[in-house]
């Protein structure tokens, strides 16, 4: 009875471990559209039917174009919120990359409330954020 009982718990813990991993080519000439939105998420769809997930962020950190990436960013503290209106894009699902500038706002209330769109949107339709977004992967 014990075998049977060692049998079962190895079974039931260590079997999900041997899951299948899957590889996953995208880059900046993979098509993508429906983006998506809330206030500090996004997403899209790339083919063949592959779900990207993302989060934005509000830096003080600006950046020459949109597509650059950022290892890290710096934020200004309360008293000098206005200053983070520069807006950075991460994906995190189907793997992490780094963070990705996309655009500048007046207002960091304008970043906070537009930022997650503008990412989904620049992720569709502009291939420099792709590229760098599928290429530049972060740990």
């Amino acid at each position: 009875m014990r075998k049977f009982l060692i049998i079962g718990v190895f079974a039931i813990t260590a079997i999900p471990a041997l899951g299948a991993t899957r590889c996953i080519k995208l880059n900046g000439n993979t098509t993508c559209d429906a983006p998506t939105s809330t206030k500090s998420e996004w997403g899209m769809t790339c083919a063949p039917a592959i779900k990207v997930q993302g989060v934005m962020f509000c830096s003080n950190q600006s950046a020459p174009s949109a597509g650059t990436p950022a290892e890290t960013l710096t934020v200004s503290p309360a008293a000098y919120a206005s200053q983070n209106q520069y807006c950075y894009c991460k994906m995190v699902a189907p793997a992490v990359s780094r963070w990705i500038y996309v655009a500048t706002f007046s207002t960091y209330d304008d970043c906070y409330t537009n930022c997650a769109a503008k990412c989904a949107d620049r992720a569709v339709d502009y291939i420099s954020v792709r590229n760098t977004m599928f290429s530049v992967l972060s740990n």
